[in-house]
């Protein structure tokens, strides 16, 4: 072939990955970056994703094989606008498709929602793990409940939570763990890179308050010990910070998926700034009937989504202050619970108050499966108002399962 023939043969194969590239997933894309954006259009219905035999879980792929009509408006929003793509990622609960670019002029966004092909375009923002760590541990039972084993013990054999599906979108959980092991159905990753062992410090913690395993002989009870739980991992440690972060583009991806598993709850133990694109997912996952429960932020008025959306069950700590959210379920936020490699850990932080109400909320669905999340809410807060020591019902039982000090004076709550 001549030269030139070649070359030219050479430049129209490079242009043609390059355009490729523009709308293809991008394993390698991290979970952060100062100058990354979401873009949203209308999902198409010929979205196809290769899948493992039999699986009808298209958000497991590796890969995306992205439809011709979001290809072709991509790169025409690629071309007039002049960022760069890093990643695409459908939404099928909200039917939009989402697509992942940097550029460095902010202003650039007014006028890419303003295309007539564009639903949405907003900061990608990051949202926070609730919880600190306490400079002690344990691993016994008895330090884990005091004197309230036989008030637990009350409290299952009233309900455990018995099938209840239950999602647990946070970092991934230590599957090896000897009190988790046999009580995680699945567990999907949505970041990329090598996970390192500080990455599963706070599902796990999570996970154990929620589900641990009953009868076995070692470690820690959840709450709900029969629960389904299935994990979702958007969020990872960062040595910077020294917390577990995650983003609108990770969640976006676990609360779809979420949605498209069934779950009857879903567990966010995390805070952070008001975001769009989250807020119409877990509004599509409450018209699916799932009851949403996520960590209040007391401490930042500006970082306490998603527990500020209405219909969102907010928890807190025993001593939150509740001016801005005064339906806010408090309860005890200090926790002896799993931690990765096997051990054992006391924690504590609003995280662990919404495990908590997770747990009690699943043993009321067992009780009452369809129970809306307005009911759960109202189930709960009734506790905590008109339960007292004198009283010896089952769902007095689960204030009595968690309080430290039933002969206390003052307001019930519950512990």
């Amino acid at each position: 072939m001549h030269f030139l023939s070649r070359l030219k043969l050479s430049i129209l194969i490079v242009l043609a990955c390059l355009a490729l590239q523009s709308c293809t997933h991008h394993p390698s894309h991290g979970p952060e970056g100062p100058d990354e954006y979401i873009i949203t259009i209308p999902l198409p219905d010929d979205v196809t994703a290769p899948r493992a035999p039999g699986s009808t879980k298209v958000y497991l792929a590796r890969r995306w094989e992205v439809p011709p009509l979001a290809r072709r408006v991509t790169n025409r929003l690629r071309r007039e606008f002049g960022f760069r793509v890093t990643d695409t990622w459908p939404l099928p609960s909200i039917g939009e498709f989402c697509i992942v670019v940097r550029f460095s002029d902010e202003s650039l966004m007014d006028r890419i929602g303003e295309d007539d092909d564009v639903l949405s375009v907003q900061k990608i923002n990051q949202f926070a793990a609730m919880r600190t760590t306490p400079p002690y541990n344990d691993a016994r039972l008895g330090a884990q409940l005091g004197n309230q084993i036989e008030s637990l013990n009350r409290l299952h054999a009233w309900s455990t939570g018995k099938d209840v599906r239950i999602a647990i979108i946070d970092t991934p959980v230590d599957l090896r763990h000897p009190d988790l092991k046999s009580r995680i159905k699945s567990q999907a990753v949505f970041f990329d890179g090598r996970r390192k062992a500080e990455d599963f410090v706070h599902g796990t913690a999570i996970a154990g308050i929620i589900g641990a395993v009953a009868n076995n002989g070692i470690g820690v009870v959840g709450y709900a010990p029969d629960a389904a739980l299935r994990s979702y991992a958007a969020c990872r440690y960062r040595d910077e910070s020294r917390q577990s972060l995650c983003n609108t583009f990770s969640l976006a991806k676990a609360i779809a998926a979420a949605t498209h598993d069934g779950a009857d709850i879903v567990n966010l133990s995390l805070a952070g700034p008001e975001d769009k694109l989250l807020r119409r997912l877990i509004l599509a996952l409450q018209r699916a009937g799932t009851v949403v429960i996520a960590s209040d932020n007391t401490a930042d008025e500006n970082a306490r989504f998603p527990a500020s959306m209405p219909g969102v069950i907010a928890a807190g700590p025993l001593d939150s202050v509740n001016t801005w959210r005064p339906d806010l379920i408090s309860v005890e936020d200090e926790h002896l619970t799993t931690r990765t490699g096997g051990s054992y850990q006391f924690y504590h932080g609003s995280s662990m108050s919404a495990a908590l109400v997770t747990a009690l909320a699943s043993l009321l669905l067992e009780q009452s499966p369809g129970l809306s999340s307005e009911a759960v809410h109202r189930s709960l807060s009734n506790i905590q108002q008109n339960c007292t020591a004198s009283h010896t019902d089952a769902e007095c039982n689960m204030k009595f399962a968690l309080q430290r000090n039933v002969d206390s004076p003052g307001p019930a709550a519950l512990r």
